[in-house]
């Protein structure tokens, strides 16, 4: 009986620590490796953002965080959220569908075409210009 009682309660940590190279529902990080210094990979990443028209809001590279402006589509806005660590960048983000109120966090949801699937495009092809190992993570 303890036996199974201690699988039981692992059950909820190994869905929580769920990590793949492919996006799955509820994915709500992006994590992208990096073989650049942390300091190169901040400013890379940056440009990235620059460059798929998001204005950096808040800024700090000694502690390696960007938040971006609120960026517009058609149907929503989006804002990002970057962390470079020594091993890796993380991305994640909150998205509004224009005319309702609230933010609501960016996650991978299977239903396409929908403002949260866009949302969930828009900071996957970020991820994918850094043009590095991308890896899907439960934060």
């Amino acid at each position: 009986m303890p036996k199974f009682l201690f699988v039981l309660l692992l059950i909820p940590v190994a869905t929580f620590a769920q990590t793949s190279t492919e996006p799955f529902k509820k994915a709500n990080t992006i994590i992208i490796s990096i073989q650049d210094q942390p300091e190169q990979a901040y400013k890379k990443i940056a440009r990235i953002l620059a460059i798929g028209g998001f204005g950096l809001a808040n800024t700090d590279s000694d502690l390696g965080i960007i938040t971006t402006d609120r960026k517009a589509t058609k149907d929503l806005e989006i804002v990002l959220n970057v962390i470079v660590l020594d091993n890796g960048i993380r991305l994640t983000g909150k998205y509004a569908v224009a005319g309702l109120d609230g933010d609501t966090p960016i996650d991978f949801r299977s239903m396409k075409n929908s403002p949260a699937r866009n949302a969930w495009n828009i900071m996957d092809k970020i991820a994918h210009d850094y043009n590095s190992t991308i890896q899907y993570t439960v934060n």
